[in-house]
């Protein structure tokens, strides 16, 4: 089992992560449509303003959760049953933890799954991508 350590504790990240994916965007939002109805002064500056600090917020919690540092846990038995479409990698023998972790190497059966969901996904949002007409109204 992977555990993660990161650079601030977990209820200051969950606030942050609010703060910056709900709070300033909802808050910019209602600044910009009732701020004119109501004669507030530079409404412009202040919805600009918000929606920076939304996306400084956004910008900081992303690289605390890139940054995260993975740990792994000793005190688990991994699962030595291999999938015929899964080939382990050298590191990878029975009940052993891998040395290093990275993308193309997946720890267990549920992560291998999940990113060949996401590669799917991915060539379909790409062929919607490619088939949709482009802004001269012709495909290219």
């Amino acid at each position: 089992m992977e555990t993660k350590t990161y650079a601030i504790p977990d209820a200051p990240y969950q606030a942050l992560k609010w703060a910056g994916l709900v709070a300033c965007p909802a808050l910019a939002t209602f600044v910009g449509a009732v701020g004119p109805a109501w004669g507030w002064p530079q409404v412009d500056a202040i919805v600009l303003t918000l929606n920076a600090a939304g996306v400084l917020v956004g910008a900081l919690i992303g690289v605390t959760t890139a940054t995260a540092k993975t740990a792994y846990a000793t005190t688990e038995p991994q699962d030595a049953t291999v999938k015929s479409s899964e080939t382990p990698a050298a590191d990878q023998v029975a009940g052993d933890a891998p040395a290093t972790a990275s993308a193309d190497t997946p720890t267990d059966a549920g992560a291998s799954a999940e990113a060949e969901a996401q590669d799917a996904y991915t060539a379909q949002l790409l062929a919607g991508v490619q088939g949709m007409p482009t802004a001269g109204g012709t495909d290219e």
